[in-house]
């Protein structure tokens, strides 16, 4: 399987601001069209690191709180520009 046959590619690198970014600039490259780009960050804009793809619209940063077996709670942060769709997918 390829980023191309994916319709939801979540990143999870450590929190470093320049590395999602190259991530997400590659991303937007290669995966499919609509399909939904996540990141993990909780400390950084995802505004910011959606602005390197040409499809911020499809950008969420969803976030499970730990211990995900216990806190049964799921947050979606979505972009300015995250579609109504992109958000309840992710849901």
């Amino acid at each position: 399987m390829t980023a191309n046959d994916c319709d939801l590619i979540s990143e999870a690198v450590f929190e470093n601001i320049d590395l999602k970014k190259q991530i997400f600039f590659k991303l937007d490259r290669v995966a499919k069209q609509g399909a939904i780009l996540a990141s993990n960050t909780s400390v950084f804009d995802i505004d910011e690191i959606a602005a390197t793809t040409k499809r911020p619209k499809d950008v969420i940063g969803p976030h499970f709180f730990s211990p995900a077996y216990v806190m049964k709670l799921h947050e979606i942060v979505r972009v300015a520009e995250t579609t109504d769709d992109v958000a309840a997918t992710a849901m």
